[in-house]
């Protein structure tokens, strides 16, 4: 266990052998807990919520969802969205299979209490009507790194967490700093 801005936090990770039946395993504990799974992209949603379903069946309280690209795209192949939305990625997987906005996802039956992700590519009409998703903006943090490579200013704060201060170091024009303990 790590201690973390005054709470107690576990560990625990699922370990995923595709091709497989029953490809994931669980090291560690989830009994009792916020459980958080963290993604680059989401092509369909299916796969997230398979994974939240399984920590809620191993015991988990709470699941949240949040990956860096949501590239949910309809009936188009998912590997195409990908490389249409994002290019430098290329091509993640090959096979024809047409995957579609997973329907536990349209429905608020997935697992998941929230699935967060970013404006790094537009949502799609059919992402937009997920009641559980919320996106949330890198505008702040882009500028502010445009800025600070113009000025030939320094990136390493701009994530580090002062654990005895419980304050993010970042400047404060990102609108993500957390608050000073009082």
């Amino acid at each position: 266990m790590r201690k973390h801005a005054g709470q107690q936090c576990g560990m625990a990770m699922i370990v995923r052998q595709r091709g497989r039946e029953g490809d994931m395993e669980l090291v560690g504990s989830v009994d009792g807990a916020d459980c958080i799974i963290v993604d680059e992209i989401v092509a369909s949603g299916e796969r997230i919520c398979e994974v939240a379903a399984f920590l809620k069946k191993r015991g988990a309280k709470r699941v949240f969802g949040f990956a860096t690209h949501c590239l949910i795209r309809g009936q188009q192949n998912s590997s195409q969205a990908v490389s249409k939305a994002v290019p430098l990625l290329g091509p993640l997987h090959s096979g024809s299979r047409r995957e579609s906005v997973h329907t536990d996802l349209l429905t608020g039956n997935c697992d998941l209490e929230e699935l967060v992700v970013t404006d790094s590519a537009p949502l799609s009409a059919e992402a937009a009507r997920i009641p559980l998703l919320k996106q949330i903006t890198l505008a702040p943090l882009l500028a502010e790194v445009i800025k600070r490579l113009q000025c030939h200013g320094t990136l390493l704060d701009l994530f580090e967490l002062n654990p005895g201060q419980n304050t993010w170091s970042k400047s404060p024009e990102l609108g993500l700093r957390k608050k000073d303990k009082t």
